[in-house]
């Protein structure tokens, strides 16, 4: 395929096909620019196979490279390029799962910003944008390593008025989100709108009052009198920005200090605020019911780890074999 007197352009989309739907990013991304290097023109169709694999593997920066490129070849993005990029960066790898190994450079990348540039160019090129396209950017603002809220909420907002159907994974990222950032009131609406369309496990929602309805609009605003119109989800939860700079709690002369100037009298406090108390500092993506690494299909480091959650004589087989495997470890009692 590279000798120049005998290549073969569908030959080598074919291979790049294949490379996309069978091998990992790193080979598909670098066959892809060997060919580009040594003579063959990438079309639209090339491009969108190098998207479709950057961005099930969630490689946020190599699908800005492929951008570049596109726009280096002239070559026009359509409905599904920009299906791709949004997708992609939904499925960036923050990292956050059971451990503390998060990818704090995804937030210097700032990759939520290409997901809703995309979604903008998008519909200002013609194309109709899915509902999964909303859903993505929204979940690239708000995954665990992510505190765009605001966005995400202009976005959500936009979705609700468009009578889009959003997607349980959004929903839970964005509450947790919101949560994150002291954002109880909105958190609240977002599982009760969840429960109302339909989506299944909120509806548990539905029967609940909202206890935080009675905090005012602008709490949490910091106290220059900074206004949050952009992040209302429905009409009534636009916030007004205070004419005079201060909160309207204070506003009938009481020399008493307001909920939020009690809670964000510095940044310490407020980040204290954050943590509950007995969680060790942990957000709520990580408590959640622990299992060892034997039952997360890592059993060949049994020997390593095994010890270390039970006593050795309390331990059984039914412990150190797989979550689902019939077979327990091979040759155990020859080890």
């Amino acid at each position: 395929m590279t000798d120049p007197l005998r290549r073969d352009p569908h030959e080598f989309l074919r291979v790049l096909k294949k490379m996309s739907q069978q091998t990992s990013w790193q080979k598909a991304m670098i066959f892809a620019a060997k060919g580009r290097q040594i003579g063959y023109r990438l079309n639209l169709e090339h491009y969108n196979t190098i998207l479709f694999s950057q961005s099930i593997w969630g490689r946020a920066l190599e699908i800005i490279q492929v951008v570049r490129a596109m726009e280096h070849d002239r070559v026009r993005m359509n409905g599904i390029s920009y299906y791709y990029v949004c997708n992609g960066m939904a499925n960036a790898d923050h990292g956050y799962a059971f451990d503390f190994s998060a990818n704090h450079r995804l937030e210097g990348l700032q990759h939520w910003r290409v997901a809703i540039n995309a979604l903008q160019a998008c519909e200002a090129n013609g194309y109709d944008a899915t509902d999964t396209m909303y859903n993505s950017v929204i979940t690239s603002c708000c995954i665990p390593v992510m505190n765009q809220w605001r966005p995400a909420l202009a976005v959500l907002r936009k979705l609700i008025e468009e009578d889009r159907k959003p997607h349980a994974v959004m929903v839970e990222n964005l509450s947790q989100c919101l949560i994150r950032n002291a954002r109880p009131k909105e958190a609240s609406r977002l599982l009760k709108y969840a429960g109302e369309s339909g989506i299944a496990g909120y509806d548990k929602y539905l029967g609940e009052a909202n206890v935080f309805d009675a905090l005012p609009d602008n709490w949490g605003c910091k106290a220059n009198g900074e206004s949050d119109t952009s992040a209302s989800i429905v009409p009534s939860m636009v916030r007004a920005a205070p004419r005079d700079g201060r909160d309207t709690n204070d506003s009938d002369g009481s020399d008493q200090m307001s909920p939020r100037g009690r809670l964000e009298e510095s940044d310490e406090s407020r980040e204290q605020q954050l943590l509950d108390v007995g969680t060790a500092g942990l957000r709520h993506e990580q408590r959640r019911v622990f299992r060892p690494r034997v039952y997360r299909q890592l059993w060949y480091k049994w020997h390593a780890i095994a010890n270390r959650y039970r006593p050795t004589a309390t331990l059984r087989k039914r412990q150190l074999a797989p979550k689902d495997s019939p077979c327990g470890i091979p040759a155990f009692y020859r080890l």
